[in-house]
């Protein structure tokens, strides 16, 4: 029987490798170990706290440190005989998720900050149409990018929630597309 740390160490030697079949147990053994350790990796190697962009740097840092485990995950949708790809489904609106939060934040700070900063005679001079702009930003956040936020949310949610199910699920009993199961002893 193998300890907790040769399983972690089997899979962060095929951390990029999605051929074959992880078995249930073995999966959520991995899941326990890692993500303790991603999370613990993110902020150990996390950017200034001060940084505008800190948040959209710390995420794709953890992204980053998950990897291993998104893979793992993909072989252990293969062992019930799904496509692996799935395991990427969450990021997809997480994705969107993001470009919404960043994206506006960078453009309605930008304005804010340029306003905030400005002398007297530079907002004098800057005319009704950085006014204008700034304000269509404000109501296109609200009314655009907040329900696509919250949309994008929900939808992460339950794809991941789906997907942690689905890992649940026993190793199906014979060979699938995927390779041989891997609780057969070869002979």
């Amino acid at each position: 029987m193998r300890s907790k740390a040769q399983i972690v160490m089997s899979y962060l030697v095929t951390a990029f490798d999605m051929s074959g079949r992880t078995p249930r147990k073995a999966f959520w053994k991995f899941f326990a170990v890692w993500q303790p350790v991603a999370i613990i990796l993110t902020r150990f190697f996390a950017p200034e706290a001060n940084d505008v962009y800190f948040y959209l740097k710390l995420y794709c840092l953890y992204f980053l440190f998950m990897i291993p485990l998104f893979v793992a995950g993909a072989r252990r949708l293969q062992d019930i005989g799904e496509p692996g790809y799935q395991i990427f489904y969450p990021i997809v609106p997480f994705g969107i998720l993001l470009f919404c939060t960043f994206g506006m934040f960078h453009l309605l700070t930008g304005g804010s900050q340029v306003l905030l900063n400005a002398p007297n005679d530079t907002i004098a001079n800057a005319g009704v149409s950085f006014a204008f702009f700034t304000v269509l930003y404000g109501v296109l956040f609200y009314v655009a990018f907040v329900p696509a936020f919250l949309i994008a949310a929900i939808v992460t949610c339950m794809l991941a929630s789906n997907l942690l199910g689905q890992c649940m699920l026993p190793s199906e009993a014979q060979s699938n597309a995927y390779g041989p199961n891997p609780h057969e002893v070869p002979s």
